[in-house]
């Protein structure tokens, strides 16, 4: 079950404003299930462009056949479309408790990202961070990763820049007992 309100008033070409929230306690879909997940902002119409800004948030997902878990997400979103609705820009900043895909694990994650989509091509400058990460092979206190991402014909290509920066880098349990073997 998922509840929905949307509430406004104004032209829908231009001049709508109004609030969209949704509210999902428990999701599934395939081996994913996820809890406590919601959505609630601002809906405006301008010039022909729908506009929404607010938060998102998810209490904790679980992807068995993935090792995906992830615990408390939070993202504000802005997001503007075209007017024919195939094209979007907009931001997002989002932040999570303890993340984990497989043997990598993550104590929190943050970041930032600017993006455009047009024309089956997507453009995005991000700045992403994870604090107490721990995997087989190393574990870092901290990592923070910025840079570009371009992609072009549908994700077709893509080329990615960025810097990255860690610390408190040390070996990990499996590389540490290969070593001392």
């Amino acid at each position: 079950p998922v509840g929905l309100k949307l509430e406004g008033e104004g032209e829908l070409r231009d001049g709508f404003t109004g609030v969209l929230a949704a509210v999902a306690p428990q999701a599934a879909y395939g081996d994913c299930a996820a809890q406590g997940a919601s959505l609630y902002g601002k809906l405006t119409v301008k010039d022909e462009k729908p506009n929404f800004a607010g938060p998102v948030r998810l209490g904790s997902l679980a992807c068995s056949k993935q090792g995906l878990r992830l615990a408390k997400a939070d993202v504000a979103l802005a997001v503007a479309l075209d007017p024919r609705l195939d094209g979007a820009e907009g931001s997002i900043e989002a932040s999570s408790g303890a993340l984990a895909l497989g043997e990598q694990r993550a104590a929190s994650t943050s970041g930032k990202a600017r993006f455009a989509w047009r024309q089956q091509a997507l453009t995005a400058d991000y700045d992403l961070g994870a604090a107490g990460i721990a995997t087989p092979q190393a574990a870092l206190v901290a990592l923070n990763v910025s840079g570009a991402l371009r992609s072009q014909d549908n994700f077709a290509r893509m080329e990615i820049t960025g810097d990255a920066k860690g610390s408190g880098l040390r070996l990990g349990s499996r590389l540490d007992a290969a070593l001392a073997g």
